[in-house]
């Protein structure tokens, strides 16, 4: 009984949420009509009047080895206290921000409330895969089989966070406790169909010339 209580203390409460996170994309000519209008590096739309974007919270509660980067097998996704439910996130309610559950009064996540765990966010459009499990692959292996068009996907830099004992109570929240508002940039790494088929249509003339000579 007393392990059992102890395993409950050991799980603290986070805010998954950004009010005005200013999360953005890196260009205003793939997806411009998603952007907000106007901005050299638009502010992704809420999911309820453009693109959807998805949002995992990836920690590590030792020292991080290795890379950062998301590839990194050290990191795992936060899941929901007591479940195998990633603690996924998506468009906030307005362009650049970012919600999540538990909305801003906190979520008990598996992360433990004893001492802070390295974090990092990592964005991406649902068209290059409905889970981060899946974009986790495309990126370590540069094969985006899952991707059913271009996207958008980037990530934080590492951060860290020490969840509370209890919700409510001034929970830790991401931007902009963990990372200063404007700190992820979602990038283009998928090519346009368009630009595909060109690269295709040129590689084809470099080996027509070649035969030639």
């Amino acid at each position: 009984m007393v392990g059992v209580t102890t395993l409950l203390q050991a799980q603290g409460y986070i805010e998954f949420y950004g009010a005005a996170a200013n999360i953005q994309t890196n260009t205003t000519t793939t997806f411009a009509l998603n952007q907000d209008p106007g901005a050299g590096m638009g502010k992704t739309y809420s999911g309820t009047t453009g693109f959807l974007i998805n949002y995992t919270l990836l920690y590590e509660t030792t020292t991080l080895t290795g890379s950062s980067a998301p590839t990194n097998s050290a990191w795992s996704p936060v899941l929901l206290f007591g479940t195998s439910t990633v603690a996924n996130g998506t468009n906030g309610t307005g362009p650049g921000t970012m919600d999540g559950p538990g909305h801003n009064g906190g979520i008990q996540v598996n992360l433990p409330t004893t001492a802070a765990a390295s974090v990092e966010l990592v964005g991406w459009s649902p068209t290059l895969g409905t889970s981060w499990a899946e974009v986790q692959t495309e990126l370590l292996n540069n094969n985006w089989q899952y991707a059913t068009g271009n996207g958008f996907i980037g990530y934080t830099t590492v951060g860290t966070i020490t969840p509370f004992v209890t919700a409510g109570a001034g929970d830790p929240t991401l931007f902009p406790t963990t990372w200063p508002n404007g700190t992820l940039v979602l990038d283009t790494i998928v090519p346009e169909p368009s630009t595909m088929v060109l690269a295709g249509f040129g590689g084809v003339l470099l080996l027509l010339f070649r035969c030639r000579k």
